[in-house]
């Protein structure tokens, strides 16, 4: 029942794209397929419990914790005696004065100024003395929702440096190999268009990590509710990390038929230059005071998608953290591009989608015309006054 399903399924998608059958059939096999599910189930399990682990309240767990409401409510107790203490001063100091003298008053108020100072003393001592927070005073659900957010943030991460660099990878190294053996030619002399044929290898290549990362999709819903980071929140962001997806795959398909001299070195040293990107991209976005100077800079970050996972995270939690951060001074055509994390989104779609572009018809003219240039002329013309727009 289940083999015909597939043979179906297979039949409607050779119809629809005889390159993408190609790529599927040559990958569609059980033990990789079942290597990519049980990897995928297996790591989520393991980031669920290891990061509960790393940051679960403890027996022990320390008074000045985030979590220890005890502290919390004694901190803001001992606010409210500070600005109550300061009031009965200046009460104080109001009727002991020669003017409003009230000796009835006085007394009154030194009753009440020795009683604040005697509970502001209270919890000073109670803060230095206790090194413990009661277990009943732990406040779980605040690290539930910090924890689902680590997850989140690791699984989204994860995902992320998989689909990029993994899925980069491999259309490299299979488009490389196929020009190495020939096969490409014979596929460019078929009647498909190259649209058509890229297309398949877009999506039939990386299929074993389209699996991996599609089984943490129910995980990562499900954190980022938990997480209080919610639907439209959620969907901007995948959004625009499958725009990131695509511009780096576009990219790669791209450097691998024009490529002469790397040949088999290519995808390692893509793949290699991606990690590296990504891994500073994600130390810089996540930071206030951003490493990275100038307009071209900014924008060379914002083709990074944890840029945008970053700033939905802490906007989620932190709107002070929001507020300094180098982003929401970032301004396009006037308008911060950080005051919202809609329009965040909005921004790097446009410059994924611009790439995309670009990056695509020189993808289709490398692929027709090897020898040719990777733009024609008008093409040219109008990628540099895009680049100059933006």
């Amino acid at each position: 029942m289940l083999s015909k399903f597939f043979e179906t399924a297979f039949d409607r998608i050779g119809d629809w794209n005889p390159q993408l059958l190609r790529e599927l059939k040559g990958r569609w096999k059980i033990l990789p397929i079942l290597l990519a599910i049980g990897l995928s189930l297996c790591g989520q399990m393991l980031l669920w419990v290891g990061t509960a682990y790393d940051n679960m309240p403890g027996k022990e767990y320390q008074y000045q914790g985030s979590y220890c409401e005890l502290r919390q409510e004694n901190e803001q107790k001992f606010k409210q005696l500070n600005t109550e203490y300061q009031q009965l001063q200046d009460q104080f100091f109001r009727v002991s004065s020669k003017e409003n003298f009230d000796a009835v008053k006085v007394q009154e108020l030194r009753s009440k100024i020795e009683t604040v100072k005697s509970e502001r003393s209270q919890i000073e001592v109670f803060s230095v003395s206790n090194k413990i927070c009661p277990s009943d005073r732990i406040n779980w659900q605040k690290w539930k929702q910090d924890n689902y957010r680590n997850i989140f943030i690791r699984l989204s991460t994860i995902g992320l440096f998989a689909l990029i660099i993994g899925g980069g990878y491999l259309i490299s190294h299979d488009t490389i190999k196929e020009k190495q053996r020939g096969t490409l030619n014979f596929v460019r002399m078929s009647p498909q268009s190259a649209a058509s044929i890229l297309t398949g290898k877009l999506i039939g290549v990386p299929i074993l990590v389209y699996i991996f990362v599609g089984l943490t999709i129910p995980f990562q819903v499900y954190s980022s509710q938990v997480a209080q980071i919610y639907g439209f929140a959620l969907l901007t962001f995948d959004t625009v990390s499958i725009a990131a997806v695509l511009c780096f795959y576009c990219l790669s398909l791209m450097l691998s038929l024009i490529d002469r001299s790397f040949k088999s070195i290519l995808p390692w040293f893509s793949s290699g230059l991606l990690f590296i990107f990504l891994s500073c991209s994600w130390y810089w976005a996540g930071s206030q005071s951003n490493g990275v100077r100038g307009t071209a800079g900014m924008w060379g970050l914002l083709l990074s998608p944890f840029c945008h996972l970053q700033y939905l995270t802490h906007q989620a939690n932190e709107f002070d953290y929001v507020k300094d951060h180098f982003l929401y001074k970032f301004k396009v055509f006037g308008i911060s591009a950080g005051t919202h994390q809609a329009d965040l989104a909005l921004v790097m779609l446009s410059s994924y989608i611009l790439w995309i572009y670009w990056l695509w018809k020189a993808s289709i003219r490398s692929f027709q015309m090897p020898d040719s240039p990777l733009l024609t002329k008008s093409q040219s013309y109008l990628a540099v006054c895009c680049y100059e727009i933006g």
